[in-house]
């Protein structure tokens, strides 16, 4: 018999046929996904820093402090998406490096960095004239995703660099590469070592030979040769092409004709220079390429491809000496990782299928393992179409979700098989196991999802772009796992269980086992319960008291077969020093085994290849190694094998190694602040040497360099200017005589892969003894002056060795000074981090020096509380749902208390297994939390529903504990054994969080099930029998044990069958009008921000952006072709061609030809034709050159958009103005009427005293009247301003956009007013941001293209065209229509030249009234910026005036309230009359309305003051 049921549970039973076809399809979609979703190691993480580097050769690091930082800091810190806070600037010689860190909530740095780059452009000018560059490089965050090396041992930079060229290009064709950048290249150059000696014996000044040559390479324009018929150009040869050929080169004649040539002089030689920075691979020359990939595409496939290219390359072109290595490799760590979880994830799979066979029985475990593929694959596909990516954490969410994908097909199952025990049929027992057990399901699982999703709402910055994918992870196999088990487990329970297998007496299985002991246990709680409770207490509380002995970092360590090593020198150590000491570093890691390959960067920093290891910006004091493994546990092997070991082996360097990371900061790390560099390194010293005392630190130093010697010349006045010598000039000499200088370039063929390309290869001059030059070298260098002389420079200046500050580091805007330190591997950092806060917190600072925390500790301070936040809005929503259930608070509580329950397996299990708790080990956390929710919730549901049936409190949660024990551990061990492949991968991300879920797994199975009964019990102890208002389910209830005249004749209020409480839902939809009778309290911020965007002004200047910018998409059209169609039909009211006569006789003649023309002779014709017809044609015209109306049309459009925008702006800054001041205007009525109420409580204390003494017959009833006319005045002064802030309101409400809404102000305390000095910017730098200067500017702009356009309007135009038309006939004769074509098609193409020439008479005066508009634009625009500073002025003048009106009202509101108190005790003793006594009143209570007054004028003048500055 066929089940009939209309419901949606229903429907996939009956309609099986369908459901198998969608679950199969489904299925194969998400097996496909697996196989083509995008692939990477981590979700798409963004670096918010970057880089602005400011050059100003010849400064001192103390100059570039004062003439560059400051500034720049200043006008990069306008920007509000930077955190000034963590933005340092690096000042040293010749260079500013500001590293600009923006705000953790900026995702998108593209609009930022565009528009920042823009306001570099334009303030590089107002910096001094010696700054020669100012770079952002935005680039600074991007990764690369492969570092390939060309490397030889036998061939020179230019042949490698010419094979690297060729590879480069070839990778730049794959659409999935982004960028390419070559790194190492190293130019071959033509060296001119000139010896000073002889050339003064020449008398020839070094200036003269550098123009000498340069002027052999200036290529300028040669001419060219016109005749009638041809042009010729004229091209003069280079005419130096090799070291010879410069060697030759004249550079002086004699009169007596003798010449010097350079060779005379000077050396010439081919050769690298080495004395820069260098890469070298495994001892080889090499050249590095640094590919990056574009967003959005597979890494693992990208890894692919370009290994084609790679073998292919080698293939063509590479020689056998010559050969690719791959030093960091994206794709293959990546790929290695997914494959792994893959492989992790079917183990998981197979092991939660094999313990469900053990202990489930053979058909039900089937029904259940067949969720785990469903559930998984199906989630998959739709995390395909949704964009996710399978990275390490998805694919971790796939697998810790494994165990619980299966918890709600477990309770169906077992719901199935109870209904089909008490002999229900197999459909209906399918459909009433669902019905039972949704809503409880569907509570669970959205409890549990709700945890997860407050972390993105508060999470920022690099944490949340790790984890931000976790939640919809989670959230998506969840609710799929829950689809599942509603629709597609019914239908599998109907097909594949179709009986009860019935048990052999006296044989037990594993789930029996666990039943009976489970039993006894529960039943001896029962009979303790108070000491079951007590004691679960207490065993939470001792084990949160472990909690501190856990080891904490935010982010691991990351597993890599590779690690670096970093060597840095004290400043001013030369690359010769470095390069010593990284060869022999190099030398000691080839020797290892372990070691397959080391990268040497010696001056220079290898590109970012690991998203939180940043490149140093490095000189020629450091170098950098980047060593490759054969794996993870090698390299761990070799950094604890060679790290103490040489570390400090070399005496005048530190040797870092550097294990890769995940957290982006300094382990330790402190700042000192303060204005003198002394003081702040006095601090930085006294802390260095306790962090010494701590053996497990190491490397413990600063980022402040020891002042290096320089040598300063300083030009004497009057012999300098006697002689012509300036400080330009001088300095230009001493660059040429003391460094190298590039004086020209020749360009060289070369051939790779049969391609011919050219090289250039420079020609570059320095001095043989420049290496060996003393002080004494630089006095007796010699000058050259403008009459051709040469002079000593100790003759013209004073030359003395000094001491100048090496680098001055800024953080903030301050002079700042960090100390960091490493910690030995093995260490952990929060008790030394501990006892270092400490200590600076009881440090004797000098005067004037601030001290800060960063490094992990900051990081850890900032992340904090944003978790806290977190799990606290999680665990409100939670409550909300669990109350909405449940409907008593007692029972909400207790399950958000009961979640403490798996906290003592999981810290146990971690203090065990010694792993680091990070951030994502708290995921492991909060999916534990997740499993208590489900298991409480449905057993206290399973006891609502048996104390609903008649039993009693003890009853019922008896008979939830021991019925829901088995589905509970079942659902229990396979979310715990499905994490035991995470937890034996030994991942340093994510065993933690294995080990979370694993031990505090168990941990909850055994509190939950012995602990949470108890409770219950205990919270209805004393509601025995029916519950007041039972929960109702559909379908027969379960009827053992109860009388069946207990039962309720009529369905009863019920909750979870239909979505939840009438009443509830009624409370809920009431709550908003109940709300309405009082006004809402807005706040100031909320004002602003409805008035943004619901003010009806705004959004009309919204509406004109849109309009401005259609008009400028409508001009944009000008440049598309004008296409245009005419068509004309007729049809005669009689033939249109009409003509009656005779053949002519002389068709006689032609008889012999054809005998019908001779009988045509003579005789009369008639012809009547065409009566209808028609005529169509299309003309398409291209203007070519319409005088430039149509390019100057579309830029007056745009400036036309801008304008808009820069209108609307202003718009909503005057708006904003407005509801500030009507704010506090309301603000200033409220605290009157308070001033006004005070008042009256005072007067009605004084009328209770004068009645007293009217009473005793001291005074008359005359003073009784007066007080009380004083307060009548009162209360009339009351309604007068009550009614003012009722009006304001309503004002307010309409300005923001709440019409309609009755709202009031929020009470606001005025006492902190901050002094304007805080506010204060100079007017010129504020008027630059006025949106008036803009449109003011806007306006010139505007008039230059109506010039243009005016001007345009009287040039010729051009245009070419084309048209096509057809014409056809009707109405013809068949005689007609065979003597000519009925329908005939045609067309052209044409071009057009008009010029207008009388139009110059009345244009010419047209283009000169534009260009006056113009002028008086230019006018507008300077009266303007005039305006505007003297607005700037007087709206600060106006805010001074106000603070300082505040001091005044304070004194008198002061000087009142004594006055006040002296009247009242002289009255009181009779030596004051009442009037006086109420005048008294009368100032203190008008003090105070001034008080509030002026406060709030302060609040909107300083509104106005900084609408007119920001």
């Amino acid at each position: 018999m066929t089940f009939k049921n209309s419901s949606w549970i229903a429907w996939p039973i009956n309609n099986y046929k369908i459901t198998a076809f969608l679950t199969a399809l489904l299925l194969a979609f998400g097996l496909w996904a697996i196989y083509v979703m995008p692939k990477d190691e981590f979700p798409p993480f963004t670096i918010r820093q970057g880089v602005v580097i400011a050059v100003m050769p010849g400064a001192t690091a103390e100059e570039i402090e004062e003439q560059v930082a400051r500034p720049l800091e200043r006008y990069i810190f306008t920007y509000k998406e930077v955190d000034r806070s963590k933005t340092y600037s690096t000042s040293q010689n010749g260079m500013c490096i500001v590293m600009v860190q923006f705000q953790q909530d900026q995702n998108n740095l593209t609009p930022v960095w565009s528009k920042m780059k823009h306001g570099l452009n334009q303030f590089k000018s107002s910096l001094p004239q010696g700054v020669l560059a100012l770079v952002a490089q935005d680039d600074f965050g991007d990764t690369s995703a492969l570092l390939i090396t060309v490397e030889s041992d036998q061939r020179s930079y230019r042949e490698l660099q010419g094979y690297s060229d060729e590879l480069a290009d070839r990778l730049r064709r794959l659409p999935s590469v982004s960028n390419v950048r070559q790194i190492g290249e190293k130019k071959e150059q033509l060296t001119i070592t000139v010896d000073k000696e002889r050339l003064a014996a020449y008398g020839i000044g070094r200036q003269a030979l550098v123009q000498a040559l340069t002027s052999q390479g200036l290529t300028t324009m040669s001419g060219m040769v016109s005749t009638p018929h041809q042009n010729l150009k004229i091209h003069v040869a280079p005419s130096i092409s090799s070291e010879q050929e410069i060697g030759e080169r004249i550079i002086f004649n004699a009169p007596d004709g003798k010449v010097l040539r350079v060779r005379d002089i000077a050396t010439v030689t081919r050769e690298y220079d080495m004395s820069e920075a260098y890469i070298e691979s495994n001892g080889k020359r090499c050249v590095i390429l640094s590919l990056e990939m574009l967003k959005g595409h597979n890494i693992v496939q990208f890894g692919k491809d370009v290994d084609v290219v790679l073998n292919q390359f080698r293939e063509d072109c590479l020689p056998e000496d010559v050969t690719m290595r791959r030093i960091t490799d994206q794709p293959l760590v990546v790929g290695t990782s997914v494959s792994d979880f893959l492989r992790d994830l079917i183990i998981s799979m197979l092991i939660i299928v094999a313990v469900m066979i053990v202990l489930f029985p053979l058909k039900s475990a089937i029904v259940a393992a067949l969720t785990i593929p469903l559930s998984t694959f199906v989630s998959t596909g739709i995390m395909y179409a949704l964009g996710i990516e399978l990275n390490i954490i998805t694919l971790a969410c796939l697998i810790v979700v494994l165990g619980m994908i299966v918890d709600n097909s477990i309770v169906v199952i077992d719901g199935y098989l109870e209904y089909l025990g008490k002999g229900m049929g197999r459909r209906e027992a399918a459909v009433k196991s669902v019905q039972q057990y949704f809503w409880p399901m569907l509570l669970a699982t959205v409890c549990i999802c709700a945890i997860f999703f407050p972390i993105l709402k508060f999470m920022k910055g690099e944490a949340a772009d790790v984890i931000k994918l976790f939640p919809l992870t989670i959230t998506i196999n969840l609710m799929v796992s829950l689809v599942v088990a509603a629709f597609i487990i019914p239908l599998l329970n109907a097909a594949i269980i179709r009986r009860v297998k019935v048990k052999e007496p006296g044989k037990r299985d594993i789930t029996d086992w666990v039943q009976h002991w489970y039993d006894k246990t529960l039943e001896w709680n029962f009979r303790h319960p108070w000491l079951t409770i007590v004691g679960s207490i207490v065993l939470v509380v001792a084990t949160g008291a472990l909690f501190p002995l856990l080891k904490m970092r935010q982010f691991p360590f990351a597993d890599r077969n590779q690690f670096a090593v970093e060597v840095y020198l004290p400043e001013g150590s030369g690359l010769e020093e470095t390069r010593l000491i990284a060869d022999e570093l190099s030398a000691i890691l080839k020797s290892s085994d372990k070691v397959t390959g080391v990268t040497s960067f010696v001056g220079c920093s290898s590109p970012r290849f690991h998203t939180s290891y940043a490149p140093v910006i490095a000189g020629k004091n450091f170098a950098q190694l980047i060593v490759n493994t054969e794996s993870n546990e090698a390299s761990l092997e070799l950094l604890d094998q060679l790290a103490p070991k040489y570390s400090n082996h070399w005496p005048n360097a530190y040797v870092r190694w550097k294990q890769m990371d995940y957290l982006p900061v300094p382990t330790y790390e402190y700042r000192f602040y303060g204005n003198n560099t002394d003081s702040i390194q006095k601090a930085a010293q006294m802390l260095m040497e306790e962090m010494r005392r701590i053996p497990e630190l190491e490397w413990v130093h600063t980022d402040f360099d020891m002042p290096s010697p320089m040598v300063q010349v300083s030009l004497d006045p009057v012999a300098s200017a006697q002689m012509g010598i300036t400080r330009t000039s001088a300095e230009l000499q001493l660059m040429l005589q003391t460094g190298k200088v590039q004086v020209g370039s020749i360009w060289e063929a070369g051939n790779v892969d049969g391609k011919s390309r050219t090289y250039e290869v420079p020609i570059v001059m320095k001095d043989r003894q420049q290496d060996a030059m003393q002080l004494s070298d630089v006095e007796n260098t010699y000058l050259t002056t403008p009459t051709a002389s040469s002079v000593a420079l100790r003759q013209v200046a004073e030359v003395k060795p000094v001491w100048s500050q090496t680098k001055i580091v800024h953080r903030n805007g301050e002079r700042c000074i960090s100390v960091t330190a490493e910690g030995k591997r093995g260490t952990f950092a929060l008790d030394i981090q501990n006892h270092l806060i400490d200590y600076i917190d009881h440090m004797n600072l000098p005067q004037g020096v601030r001290a800060e925390v960063g490094g992990e500790t900051e990081k850890n301070n900032e992340i904090t509380p944003d978790v806290m936040v977190s799990m606290g809005l999680a665990v409100v929503l939670i409550f909300f749902f669990l109350l909405f259930n449940f409907r008593k608070f007692s029972i909400a509580i207790v399950c958000i208390v009961a979640i403490s329950l798996g906290m003592p397996g999981a810290i146990i299990g971690l203090l065990i297994a010694n792993k680091v708790l990070g951030l994502t080990g708290m995921f492991g956390f909060i999916t534990l939390m997740g499993m208590i929710m489900r298991n409480e919730i449905l057993i206290f549901e399973h006891a609502n529903e048996k104390m609903s049936e008649g039993m009693s409190a003890r009853e019922a949660a008896l008979d939830a504990g021991k019925r829901r024990m088995v589905p509970i551990f079942l659902t229990t061990a396979t979310t715990a054994v499905g994490v035991v492949p995470m937890i034996l991968a030994g991942s340093s991300f994510w065993m933690p969080v294995g080990i979370t879920i694993f031990a505090g797994g168990i941990g909850m199975l055994l509190l939950v099930t012995t602990v949470l009964p108890v409770v219950y019990w205990k919270l209805y102890e004393k509601k025995e029998g029916p519950s007041p208002n039972p929960p109702y389910r559909e379908g027969v209830v379960t009827t053992d044990n109860v009388d069946p005249s207990a039962v309720h004749p009529t369905p009863l209020p019920h909750r979870e069958g239909r979505g939840g409480s009438a009443g509830a839902i009624l409370l809920l939809l009431f709550l908003p009008l109940m709300a309405q009778a009082q006004p809402r309290t807005v706040s100031l911020q909320e004002c602003l921000q409805s008035a943004a965007t619901q003010n009806r002004t705004l959004l009309n200047a919204t509406l004109q952006i849109q309009m401005a910018g259609e008009q400028k998409r409508e001009a944009f059209t000008k440049y598309f072709p004008e296409i245009s169609a005419n068509l004309l039909a007729f049809h005669a009211f009689d033939k249109m061609v009409k003509q009656d006569g005779y053949y002519p006789q002389e068709l006689a003649a032609l008889g012999q030809i054809n005998p019908a023309f001779a009988a045509l002779a003579g005789q009369p014709y008639s012809i009547r034709e065409l009566d209808k017809g028609y005529a169509a044609m299309a003309t398409l015209t291209q203007p070519l050159f319409v005088g430039g109306q149509i390019v100057n049309g579309n830029r007056l459009a745009d400036i036309g958009k801008q304008v808009a925008e820069l209108q609307a702006e202003l718009q909503t800054k005057d708006l904003l103005q407005k509801v500030t001041e009507n704010y506090y205007q309301i603000v200033k009525l409220k605290l009157n009427l308070a001033t006004i109420r005070s008042a009256q409580e005072q007067l009605h204390a004084i009328y209770r005293e004068v009645q007293s003494y009217v009473d005793a017959g001291v005074t008359t009833r005359n003073d009784l009247l007066r007080v009380r006319l004083e307060l009548q005045r009162l209360s009339s002064d009351s309604l007068t301003v009550g009614n003012a802030h009722h009006v304001m309101c309503l004002l307010l409400a309409q300005q923001t956009g709440m019409a309609g809404e009755k709202i009031d102000v929020q009470d606001m305390a005025l006492a902190d007013i901050e002094s304007p000095l805080n506010y204060y910017i100079s007017p010129d730098e504020a008027v630059a941001a006025r949106q008036e200067l803009a449109l003011a500017q806007k306006g010139v702009e505007a008039g230059k293209l109506k010039v243009r356009m005016e001007r345009g309007k009287h040039l010729p135009t051009v245009a070419v065209g084309l048209t096509v038309s057809n014409v056809g006939l009707g109405g013809l004769s068949e005689g007609a229509k065979s003597m000519m074509e009925t329908n005939i098609t045609n067309g052209m193409v044409f071009g057009t030249v008009s010029v207008p020439i009388t139009s110059w008479w009345g244009g010419s005066h047209a283009i000169r009234r534009e260009k006056l508009a113009l002028q008086q634009s230019q006018n507008q625009l300077q009266d303007a910026r005039e305006q505007l500073i003297i607005d700037i002025e007087s709206s600060w003048s106006s805010l001074m005036e106000a603070y300082k009106q505040i001091d005044i009202a304070r004194t008198s509101v002061a000087e009142a309230t004594e006055n006040m108190r002296m009247s009242m005790d002289k009255y009181r003793s009779g030596t004051e009359i009442l009037s006086t006594l109420l005048e008294s009143q009368t100032l203190l209570r008008e003090s105070m309305s001034r008080l509030a007054s002026a406060q709030a004028t302060y609040m909107t003048k300083r509104a106005d003051y900084l609408r007119k500055t920001r």
